[in-house]
């Protein structure tokens, strides 16, 4: 449904170079990183350049309006490692916010990834859906890592959520400046105009049509007087500039509209006017530009006073929209009748001035809004959309700290190579390890949680509120398999659970963690563990993490055949293989070398890549149907 991956583009990384906590996270792909329709809330996160700015969203029926907003530092590495990935998560967020991620009713005031699983069972949709915004990767990297505790589908949001190359999106636009353009046009219309006063002072424009003229970008107020005072450290007058009183006494000549003298007598003053007058002259001239490129006219007195006097509605004035730390600053500063820095430019056009807080997360806001309308043109497969968020449970040989080894997890997502192809279904367990599941073992999940329920009901005495919070997932389980039972024509087998203690805990080594390489589906981001499950059967090299080899369908009976010897790993050595990547199309490739578990491919055009089983044997069976395009052979 709502959340089926389809093929991604070559390349995805995360995380700084030589950083244990990198993260591959999944690029935002429409209409399958939608939140479900019945989530409640969903999170997104800006990872800029000096800080990191958070909101919590309504869902999809009160238009993910931004509910909660808050700023915080960067996050340190150093921090990382001073507790688990919650614990460092819920000190960047508020009491409202652990409230919704952790529970009002927790025991205790243990913030962990047991508190965040609990609350996440509460929920209709267990998952939460967060969505990054990211000028600095390496921010980015250390959020999702202190997600990966939490229930959660992560996604980086993309340029072109906002605006595409058509509109007048250009490659390097900071994904900042374009979410904060989108939220002013859906808000107040187009032609818009937004300066933003942060670590950076930019300005960005788009025309009538919304479609992006331009803007600039420079050193921010608070950046400015920074580096001028370490900048000036040894030099006489200059040392002991402080760029708080500064900014302080800033606020107090802009807002008394008191004409300053350009030729100041002491080092603060001097350092005031030239800072104040440049911002002035800069962007007076900035919004004179832009005003008569959209076309505003300057009124003569004349049209002024007739217009002041007229009872009837007044043409709107063009607007300007100030943004980010420095807007209370700038908005006094530029007011068109504004006198006491520079004098008034009578041939400026008149123009309103507004100040819109948090308007990056009304980015967002927009952007999902104008994915849902654009996803009701899409078709999506019914089953996966009633398949998202059922809940699953499976049997493992290596128990868990309860000594329970049934582990319940969450349908995250359909994956689909192309629309029309059957599915795996990517689940998330509840301790957020993935597998990727073939029908026949999702149809087994699915029978086995509405056999056993969640964990609590295992014990002697559940409450009544686990027992009615179960019956409705166990009832919606059990329904979802029966489904697949009608689509895929499923043997209806009774579900088999063994105890325990029956087998000895089977063991395997750690797996091999593969250099980063490309994807064939978007997948939400995990965290290896040191030592994984193991599922109770013959064992075969698995260097992922319960992705045990996918299943197809049960076949029509036939006549029983002699099974075909299987390939040793190393006979695929010198194979060519084919892959489909959604943005840049087919690629022919050959596999040169085989270690642990990963084949190593080479693509004709000179790209790397790491292939496990399911890769190559969907790799080979391409290459098969597609053998005559490949001109490289």
């Amino acid at each position: 449904g709502n959340l089926t991956m389809t093929t991604t583009s070559k390349k995805v990384s995360g995380g700084r170079k030589g950083s244990e906590f990198k993260a591959e996270i999944p690029p935002t792909k429409w209409p399958y990183s939608l939140p479900h329709k019945d989530e409640a809330k969903i999170i997104s996160v800006l990872c800029g350049n000096t800080s990191i700015v958070w909101a919590i969203h309504e869902g999809q029926a009160q238009g993910y309006t931004p509910e909660c907003c808050w700023r915080t530092t960067h996050l340190e590495e150093q921090d990382l490692k001073k507790g688990s990935p919650a614990t460092v998560l819920s000190k960047h967020i508020p009491p409202e916010v652990i409230d919704i991620i952790f529970g009002e009713d927790r025991t205790g005031d243990e913030l962990n990834r047991a508190a965040a699983h609990e609350q996440s069972r509460r929920r209709k949709i267990a998952p939460f859906t967060v969505y990054i915004l990211a000028t600095n990767q390496t921010q980015a990297a250390y959020v999702a890592h202190i997600f990966s505790d939490i229930p959660s589908r992560i996604f980086q949001m993309q340029p072109d959520d906002f605006f595409s190359q058509s509109e007048g999106r250009y490659d390097t636009m900071g994904i900042d400046r374009l979410a904060s353009l989108r939220a002013v046009g859906s808000m107040l219309g187009f032609p818009a105009l937004v300066i933003d006063g942060g670590t950076c002072m930019t300005y960005s424009a788009a025309d009538e049509d919304g479609v992006i003229m331009g803007g600039g970008i420079g050193i921010g107020v608070q950046a400015k007087l920074e580096m001028l005072a370490h900048k000036t450290q040894s030099s006489p007058g200059l040392s002991n500039i402080d760029p708080e009183k500064i900014m302080k006494q800033a606020a107090i000549v802009a807002g008394g509209n008191k004409k300053m003298d350009v030729f100041a007598r002491d080092t603060e003053s001097a350092v005031l006017v030239h800072l104040l007058r440049e911002i002035v002259l800069t962007y007076r001239n900035v919004i004179k530009d832009y005003l008569l490129r959209i076309g505003a006219t300057r009124m003569s007195r004349d049209e002024e006073e007739k217009n002041e006097k007229s009872s009837g509605p007044r043409a709107p004035l063009p607007k300007v929209i100030l943004a980010g730390g420095s807007a209370p600053l700038l908005s006094q500063l530029l007011q068109s009748d504004h006198g006491g820095i520079v004098s008034v430019d009578p041939t400026i056009p008149a123009y309103q001035l507004s100040s819109i807080k948090h308007v990056m997360a009304y980015g967002v806001s927009y952007a999902l809004q104008r994915k849902q309308e654009a996803s009701k043109e899409k078709k999506i497969d019914a089953l996966d959309l009633a398949l998202m968020g059922k809940r699953v449970a499976k049997e493992f040989s290596q128990a868990d700290e309860d000594s329970e080894t049934i582990y319940r997890g969450t349908v995250a997502a359909a994956v689909r190579e192309r629309h029309g192809d059957d599915p795996s279904y990517l689940v998330r367990y509840d301790d957020n390890d993935t597998e990727e599941m073939s029908l026949l073992d999702l149809h087994r999940a699915l029978k086995l949680y509405s056999s056993v329920g969640e964990k609590q009901m295992r014990r002697e005495k559940p409450t009544e509120l686990e027992v009615n919070m179960t019956k409705g997932k166990v009832v919606a389980s059990a329904a979802a398999a029966k489904q697949l039972e009608s689509r895929y024509k499923l043997v209806n087998e009774a579900p088999k659970i063994r105890e325990p203690d029956v087998r000895p805990v089977a063991t395997v080594p750690a797996p091999r963690v593969p250099k980063p390489k490309t994807v064939s589906e978007v997948r939400p981001v995990v965290q290896p563990k040191a030592v994984p499950r193991v599922e109770q059967k013959p064992l075969k090299p698995a260097p992922k993490v319960k992705r045990p080899p996918q299943q197809a369908a049960v076949p029509k009976q036939s006549p029983a055949k002699k099974p075909k010897k299987e390939k040793l790993p190393t006979e695929f050595i010198g194979a060519r293989i084919a892959k489909l990547f959604d943005e840049d199309g087919l690629y022919f490739g050959k596999i040169t070398g085989y270690d642990e578990g990963y084949w190593k491919v080479v693509y004709d055009d000179g790209d790397e890549e790491e292939f496990d089983k399911n890769d190559l044997e969907s790799a080979v069976r391409l290459y098969a149907k597609k053998k005559k395009e490949d001109s490289g052979k």
